[in-house]
């Protein structure tokens, strides 16, 4: 619909001129009587809010003290137990360090006497504290501050309850490595029998049968914690501003703002002007209440006049403790008297440009004549703008909106070419979509960059592999310390500044520790854009490898098969022949001894046959895995039973010690292989008269399994390729014993398949000992 035209200038004229007038009258009269009325009520609030703001603060800051005072009183033990094993573990470890040092080049007693010298000069807890040593027998070994009972033996010493310290002590150590233990204990020096509790940490000093202690009293350690609490009161606030006080209930003044008085005096007989005990006050209110205001007047040691002021006072019974904190109500009022001030100011500003706004109201007249003369230039003006906005806005422009004839005229025009070109960017709005669906749905990785190294285009397949959208990528510059390791950033930084249109392979590791290989291939679409293509071989690549790895284990299978396993059967055909013989010739003695070589080489052959397809089986993934919940201890009796015959037969002593709570999750088949296998690999490795120790016990969430033996040891070198089958480590046992080194592999698939773990620890001539892990789980019902 078409608007009216209307005289502008005219209508604008009479009515602003009449409505301007009205407005200015009544409004400056409404503003003056209500401005006055909010200025007396402000001051009133202006001075409780200043009064309550001053108080909230010193209330805010007294429980912020409590606060912290409790925080330590409740970490003293804490505290105690944190400084008493950081000392002591400091000493087992220099003590270890001297031992370790010397002791391939020292007698024992040189280095008894070299850590003893250097842990007994050590002093703590304000030296109250020190290390002393006991063997496990009960025997002082060391004490610095009584030397006369070093060598004497103390298991005797009981304190003020009955305990037995020393043996109680023992004990511990017996049980555990280190740990905490409490006795009533005589302070040093002291002219009194009281008894203190005091806190001792322990620590077990394998080498010499030691075990290292240090003690504290724990009033003592409380009482340094007040101080320190104290000194980082006086440290930690502007006594410029407010005054922080903390006294305890006896008048002793811990912290006081005062030239005339000092810590340490006690304030229980000072009054005010009026005479009021301010001590005695501030007693009531930390007793009796959850904390509260006072008001007194103190004396001022640079003025000589008292100055009110007002306190904030709460009490901490746990130590005997009031902690205040005070302001002077001279600051306040001063406060208050600056805020009504600045209340009047405001108010006289107000109404000075309310008279200002009534002399403008009058300008105005001259005002509207120059704007009726400017009438067409801002009608253009106008008209422009909304000319500029439906260009930025791809929107035609609305021809009735104008008042002017000749300006509807041209906006017509306008919006004829407007039509053609907001048609050619819909066209070319549809063009880009159509590419940008092709580039975020593509099967491929396309991400571009500016010069500047900035990333400008990112699809799907990037968000998908790199895990970042691209709203969070784009404008930014690749982040490749977040996904590539450190060792390839490098290696993609050259790939990316010597761009190719040609495919190449990249190979790199990601920060997840996952290889990746891509083939890239790069296209400069304009100066300021520069694609990237790739597409991931990742999985052939991977795929490969595993191929290659499998032939590998094929060859050595075979080799293992063509090699170890004939060997067997070789015996056996040539001692059948020569037991023929011997059974032809009567010769019995020496038949029965080619049976039993027989009957070896069979059963080491069958032996090598069963770990060969046990392994075998593990490979193809055709053996399975079936736990089921078993008594450790009476799963393992039968190959424990098995290797001690063989043990025996070579004067082996052979000990074990399995927990007979010891419950597992685990293939009792496999379990049992894997021991059988550990203990006769013993059994073949340790000589005539030697020792094997078996042990299984909970560690935490896992069963541990360890056998050790005193036999010939390994290498490093054979140790780090034990259990691969691609190095041969077999070697023969001490009675001629041979073997393929399959059993080992075996065992370790066997844990593998339990998601455990197994190692070696071994010592040339000292013996070995295998351990393996394996998570102990339980069924869900």
């Amino acid at each position: 619909m078409k608007s009216r035209l209307i005289d502008i200038p005219r209508l604008f004229r009479n009515y602003n001129i009449l409505i301007l007038l009205l407005l200015s009258i009544g409004f400056g009269s409404l503003v003056i009587i209500i401005d006055y009325q909010n200025h007396e009520k402000d001051v009133i609030r202006s001075r409780e809010a200043i009064e309550n703001e001053k108080k909230q603060f010193l209330k805010h800051s007294v429980d912020n003290a409590i606060s912290y005072i409790n925080y330590n009183n409740s970490k003293v033990e804490e505290k105690l137990d944190e400084e008493l094993s950081l000392n002591i573990q400091n000493a087992w470890k220099l003590a270890t360090g001297i031992y370790n040092k010397f002791k391939d080049t020292r007698s024992e007693q040189e280095i008894k006497t070299l850590i003893k010298a250097a842990l007994r000069p050590l002093r703590y807890f304000n030296d109250r504290g020190y290390i002393y040593i006991i063997n496990m027998d009960g025997y002082t070994q060391m004490h610095p501050v009584s030397p006369e009972k070093e060598g004497h033996l103390l298991t005797d010493i009981q304190d003020i309850s009955g305990k037995y310290v020393i043996q109680d002590e023992i004990k511990l150590m017996r049980e555990k490595k280190e740990g905490f233990i409490n006795y009533l204990w005589t302070k040093p020096n002291s002219t009194d029998d009281v008894s203190h509790m005091k806190r001792a940490f322990l620590k077990r000093f394998e080498p010499y049968n030691w075990f290292f202690g240090l003690g504290e009293y724990q009033d003592d350690f409380k009482e340094d914690l007040k101080q320190e609490t104290l000194k980082w009161f006086r440290q930690s606030y502007d006594p410029s501003k407010w005054h922080l006080f903390i006294n305890d209930y006896d008048g002793k003044a811990l912290i006081i703002n005062s030239d005339k008085y000092k810590a340490g005096v006690n304030i229980k007989t000072i009054s005010d002007d009026k005479g009021i005990k301010i001590f005695k006050e501030e007693l009531n209110i930390a007793k009796n209440t959850e904390g509260d205001f006072l008001r007194y007047s103190w004396l001022d040691a640079t003025t000589g006049k008292y100055t009110p002021r007002v306190t904030y006072i709460k009490g901490y019974n746990q130590w005997q403790w009031m902690i205040g904190a005070s302001s002077s109500t001279v600051t306040i009022d001063k406060a208050i008297a600056q805020k009504e001030k600045d209340l009047l100011r405001n108010s006289l500003q107000r109404i000075t440009y309310l008279l200002l706004a009534m002399l403008g109201a009058s300008a105005l007249f001259f005002i509207i004549s120059q704007f009726i003369n400017n009438r067409i230039r801002n009608n253009f003006n106008s008209f422009i703008s909304e000319f500029e906005s439906a260009i930025s806005k791809q929107q035609l422009l609305q021809e009735d909106k104008f008042n002017l004839t000749e300006l509807r005229r041209l906006s017509k025009s306008i919006n004829k070419l407007l039509k053609n070109h907001l048609k050619n960017l819909d066209d070319l709005k549809l063009s880009e979509q159509k590419f940008r669906i092709v580039v975020e749905n593509a099967p491929v990785y396309i991400l571009g960059f500016n010069p500047k190294g900035l990333v400008k285009l990112w699809n799907k397949q990037c968000e998908d592999f790199f895990k970042y959208s691209s709203g969070k990528i784009l404008n930014t510059p690749l982040p490749f310390e977040e996904i590539y390791y450190s060792d390839s950033i490098e290696t993609i930084k050259e790939f990316i500044n010597s761009p190719s249109e040609e495919y190449r392979l990249s190979h790199v590791k990601l920060k997840n520790g996952q290889e990746s290989y891509k083939y890239w291939a790069s296209f400069e679409l304009n100066k300021d854009l520069r694609i990237w293509v790739g597409h991931d071989v990742t999985a052939l690549k991977l795929t490969e490898q595993k191929m290659r790895a499998l032939n590998a284990t094929k060859d050595k299978f075979f080799s293992i098969i063509a090699h170890d396993l004939r060997n067997p059967f070789n015996a056996l055909i040539t001692l059948s022949s020569y037991l023929i013989e011997a059974i032809e010739s009567s010769n019995k003695a020496e038949a029965i001894e080619l049976a039993k070589i027989i009957e070896t080489s069979s059963e080491q052959g069958f032996e090598l046959l069963v770990n060969l397809l046990e392994w075998s089986r593990t490979q193809t993934g055709s053996i399975q895995y079936n736990p089921e919940l078993i008594n450790l201890k009476k799963e393992l009796k039968n190959p424990i039973q098995i290797v001690e015959g063989i043990a025996e037969s070579k004067d082996i002593i052979l000990t074990h010690n399995i927990n007979e709570d010891i419950t597992v999750l685990a293939d009792p088949n496999m379990i049992r292989t894997v021991v059988r296998n550990l203990l006769s690999n013993a059994v073949k490795f340790t000589p005539k008269n030697g020792r094997i120790s078996f042990e299984a016990f909970d560690n935490d969430d896992e069963v541990l399994i360890k056998i050790c033996d005193n036999g010939v040891g390994m290498s490093q070198d054979i140790i780090d390729n034990l259990f691969s089958i691609e190095v041969n480590t077999s070697s023969t046992g001490t009675a001629g014993e041979t073997g393929t080194g399959l059993g080992l592999i075996l065992c370790f698939e066997f844990v593998k398949k339990h998601n455990g773990n197994i190692w070696v620890e071994s010592e040339i001539g000292k013996g070995s000992c295998f351990s393996f892990s394996i998570p102990k789980r339980t069924i869900n019902t």
